[in-house]
């Protein structure tokens, strides 16, 4: 099912913003720890145990500091208490029968029948299906997390989700491990039609209840449990082969372009008029609210140069695909992937090259009408230029390419 049906949306009433989702997030974290250092008894045991080892090396308090202000070395920390489980498991690229997977396990949802046609690689497009050996590591965020900002998370750490096959090889091996947990492999989706020509996306997840080992799905819509496993796989290393081309003088990747972005103040409505010609600007520049795009969220704001990608994806596509698609990516000259450019960086990028049009900027929404998130668009008319808007949750964007810039 091509990603345009799908419509993969945080469902009615999780459209919130993501600082809002963050900030609960924050609160599930903070009532499981207070459970901890509400336990005077505990944190003074624990902190003495941690000073005397610091001691031993001859640190000072300067050293214990260090605890408290560097997050990356509470990671360490943490990774050296909490041993990470590996697993390994031959896989065999190929989708058994429906008959197959009732063989296999107790109760299997009838999604699952025509798994060739339902199930598609989404997030980890690229990946070799060569039959091999596989290790699978567990992945979870410790809060209630949605869909999307698991994926950004698990790509930050360097991995990338299980495909189907990977997961049924896995639950072959290992059939106890679902006892244990809900374990999902979000990098094949299925789409699976709703009333109002609704499409949900959902994965294929392992539980364990009444009926014994499951083989069910996962809505991709929802807010997941801070419980929930999901199967990974560290990423392959491999070289990036890019096209190059020159671009001023410098060698770049085909459809990449160097711009100065000085994140200045957008200009007022009626300034955009003047640049852009009367009714040729969308009323969302008007001054309102814009919001960060999560993956956006924390970006480096300081004034400089951008290395920013056109891409066209050639067919119909969604602002949701296209974000994950970016931060999935490796090139030379975004190692980190990409991220979905601001509005800012649209209308600047846009000044730099105006010989460019037809392109979203879907890394910041402002809301209009009744809660609906709007992104930036730069489109051309005959000869006018419009900087426009698009819906972000809008089904596909067949004619226009997505604006990107190097994390």
């Amino acid at each position: 099912m091509p990603w345009a049906s799908l419509m993969v949306l945080h469902g009615a009433g999780l459209r919130g913003s993501p600082s809002k989702r963050r900030s609960v997030m924050g609160k599930k974290r903070d009532q499981d720890i207070v459970e901890v250092i509400s336990n005077n008894d505990f944190t003074r045991d624990l902190f003495r145990a941690l000073a005397y080892a610091v001691i031993a090396r001859c640190g000072t308090m300067q050293h214990l500091r260090r605890i408290v202000n560097e997050p990356e070395l509470q990671n360490k920390i943490a990774d050296l208490i909490v041993p990470t489980e590996k697993f390994s498991a031959t896989v065999v690229y190929a989708r058994p029968t429906y008959d197959e997977l009732k063989r296999r396990f107790d109760y299997v949802d009838s999604a699952h029948r025509d798994s060739d046609k339902e199930f598609n690689i989404v997030f980890s497009k690229g990946v070799s299906c060569d039959n091999r050996e596989v290790v699978f590591e567990y992945f979870h965020m410790g809060c209630t997390a949605t869909t999307h900002e698991l994926l950004a998370e698990i790509d930050r750490k360097g991995f990338r989700p299980a495909l189907y096959e990977e997961l049924l090889a896995f639950a072959e091996k290992y059939p106890e491990e679902q006892k244990r947990y809900r374990i999902t492999a979000l990098g094949t989706w299925s789409g699976l039609p709703q009333a109002a020509n609704l499409i949900l996306a959902f994965a294929a997840r392992l539980s364990f209840d009444a009926n014994g080992r499951c083989l069910i799905l996962g809505c991709l819509g929802i807010d997941w449990d801070k419980n929930e496993r999901f199967l990974v796989v560290r990423k392959e290393t491999t070289k990036p082969t890019a096209v190059q081309t020159k671009v001023e003088g410098e060698t770049l990747p085909a459809n990449h372009y160097r711009v100065y972005v000085s994140y200045a103040p957008m200009p007022s409505l009626v300034d955009l008029e003047k640049e852009f010609g009367e009714k040729n600007v969308s009323v969302i520049f008007d001054g309102r609210e814009w919001k960060l795009e999560f993956s956006c969220v924390g970006m480096d704001r300081t004034p400089g140069e951008k290395v920013f990608l056109v891409h066209d994806f050639g067919r119909a596509w969604e602002c949701e695909e296209a974000i994950t698609w970016g931060l999935e990516q490796r090139t030379a000259v975004a190692p980190k992937g990409y991220r979905p450019a601001t509005h800012e960086e649209g209308y600047e990028f846009q000044k730099a090259h105006p010989e460019l049009f037809n392109f979203v900027a879907p890394g910041s929404f402002a809301v209009a009408g009744d809660d609906v998130r709007y992104v930036a668009c730069l489109w051309r008319g005959g000869r006018r230029r419009v900087l426009g808007d698009e819906e972000f949750y809008r089904k596909g964007y067949a004619n226009n390419r997505c604006l990107f810039v190097s994390k």
